[in-house]
């Protein structure tokens, strides 16, 4: 066997001549594990020749006059450049390829019509419709099916352009339902099974529900397989980011929301990838009218409170109540010694346990330590 370079181990070279044995090209062959059969590229060049090989003239792992080639099933697949910079067998890369082109022709998996699939590609055609509706494949399947194989072999760019529209309108209608984060193999098996025929209309719709809400029963298997792992968002959950990025940046006050407002954005969230950046900027807005005193855009309502509910907690010993009107005085105060006062003046006003305790003590520090004493 020669000696390759650049290209995947395993290949012979094979010299194709015609019938009084003169060479016509090289080309690159491998066998197709356990079937006896080969793939073939063909080396275009004697400067790609010299590159694979180390010279013009090589000597070959076998000679086959160019008719042989057809009798014998070998199949074309191009030219030699295409095998550069990768160390796979080009038979992994084809089964690989192979079932990828099985989900949208699931035909290529019978056997009859791999046979029909085989011969037309040694003959360096597609199988014609006609050839199909002899199999049992297709006389056991639906109209769309039957359409759709037919469609594929007689306009395959056509039938290409229809994958690809249906996946679009698959991702749409799970945007419209609220539903995000499937991954693209999970649409990729609903649209597909949709284009083939093997799902109609209604079953994609009830799938979707499903995926909805999960107390509806199991998904189909397949999409449920392509699911594995993947964390999908519901329209509820979005609703959920909505108030929690509300609250976050305007407070328990002001970021109570109407259910209205939370549903519209919810909405958008999902179906529109920008929606949380254009939500954000809303509420910064928002922030920066409630609270001018922070001038910073960047500050939400959490960053402002969180120093101020620990001033609270030190001068009346209890969780701030963010809800009273004082603590929203406190915020925009923005300074600590005054709102110092401010809780000692309320506390004493509203009988608060601390500050009460705390003036006791001031005024027993101030006559001593003895306490108040009666006059004589």
């Amino acid at each position: 066997m020669a000696t390759m370079r650049g290209v995947p181990g395993g290949a012979q070279l094979w010299l194709v001549t015609d019938a009084s044995g003169n060479g016509l090209a090289y080309q690159l062959v491998y066998e197709i594990p356990g079937t006896g059969r080969f793939m073939a590229w063909t080396i275009s060049s004697p400067e790609e020749l010299e590159a694979i090989t180390g010279t013009q003239s090589p000597a070959a792992d076998r000679s086959i006059v160019h008719e042989d080639l057809y009798r014998q099933g070998v199949l074309q697949f191009g030219i030699s450049r295409e095998l550069a910079n990768t160390d796979e067998h080009p038979f992994d890369g084809w089964a690989a390829n192979f079932e990828k082109e099985a989900q949208i022709r699931p035909w290529l998996r019978d056997p009859e019509i791999l046979a029909l699939t085989a011969m037309a590609t040694l003959e360096g055609r597609v199988p014609s419709e006609a050839e199909l509706s002899t199999t049992g494949w297709w006389q056991s399947r639906n109209d769309t099916q039957r359409k759709w194989a037919g469609l594929v072999a007689s306009d395959p760019q056509t039938a290409r352009q229809m994958q690809e529209d249906n996946r679009l309108k698959v991702g749409d209608m799970l945007r419209q339902a609220g539903i995000a984060g499937v991954g693209q193999q999970a649409l990729e098996v609903m649209a597909d099974r949709w284009t083939v025929g093997d799902w109609t209309d209604v079953f994609v719709a009830d799938q979707i529900r499903r995926l909805q809400n999960p107390a509806l029963g199991a998904l189909d298997p397949t999409l449920a397989g392509a699911l594995s792992g993947v964390q999908i968002k519901r329209g509820s959950e979005y609703a959920d980011d909505v108030r929690a990025a509300a609250a976050r940046w305007l407070g328990p006050t002001y970021g109570r929301w109407d259910e209205g407002t939370v549903q519209s954005w919810a909405g958008k969230l999902a179906t529109d990838p920008t929606a949380m950046d254009a939500m954000t900027e809303e509420l910064k807005r928002q922030r920066l009218a409630l609270f001018p005193e922070y001038a910073n855009p960047e500050l939400d309502y959490e960053s402002i409170a969180t120093p101020w509910r620990g001033v609270v907690s030190s001068i009346w010993g209890e969780v701030a109540d963010e809800t009273n009107p004082l603590f929203e005085r406190i915020i925009k105060m923005n300074d600590r010694t005054g709102a110092e006062q401010l809780l000692r003046s309320e506390g004493i006003k509203t009988g608060n346990a601390k500050v009460t305790q705390d003036s006791l003590l001031a005024m027993a520090d101030a006559f001593g330590g003895a306490g108040p004493r009666k006059a004589i």
